[in-house]
């Protein structure tokens, strides 16, 4: 076999990839839009999407067809788009005696994220129109910047 039979091993163990798949594991999809219609094609899997969707955010890359053409090009935003795992290992985390003692100590700072945002993301224009919409992809920014500051936090402890 010339390709390994699961993508995880072509993606390196501290890729915010992997961050990224265990937060959006432990979101719930019940918020996601869903097409009642029936027109169109079949809808994506929204945590699937939001995976995505940070990673290209966190990355630098908010156009769509930017962040459609790396699923064929990157290995780690494949690996997202492929259905893997379930929320359970997340699910199972939180609970345990750990998960527990360290869910309260979560803590935020007050920071110029705007700054940060825009010099470590390039983040400089909102690409929707509406109030709704732009806040939508404001905290899709938002939740890419800190899914790539925790994940740089978590392997500076290892």
């Amino acid at each position: 076999m010339l390709l390994p039979p699961d993508l995880r091993e072509w993606v390196r163990g501290d890729d915010l990839a992997h961050f990224i798949l265990e937060a959006v594991e432990g979101l719930a999809p019940g918020a996601a839009c869903v097409n009642e219609r029936g027109s169109g094609s079949e809808q994506y899997p929204p945590a699937m999407m939001m995976g995505v969707l940070l990673y290209c955010y966190a990355q630098g890359i908010f156009s769509s067809r930017r962040i459609e053409a790396a699923t064929y090009a990157h290995v780690s935003v494949r690996y997202l788009a492929a259905p893997q795992r379930l929320r359970q290992r997340m699910t199972a985390r939180l609970q345990s005696a750990e998960g527990r003692r360290l869910y309260p100590r979560r803590q935020s700072s007050v920071e110029p994220v705007f700054g940060m945002i825009k010099s470590v993301l390039g983040f400089r224009r909102f690409g929707l129109r509406g109030l709704e919409k732009v806040n939508l992809e404001w905290q899709l920014v938002s939740a890419a910047f800190n899914c790539r500051r925790l994940a740089a936090r978590r392997s500076q402890r290892r």
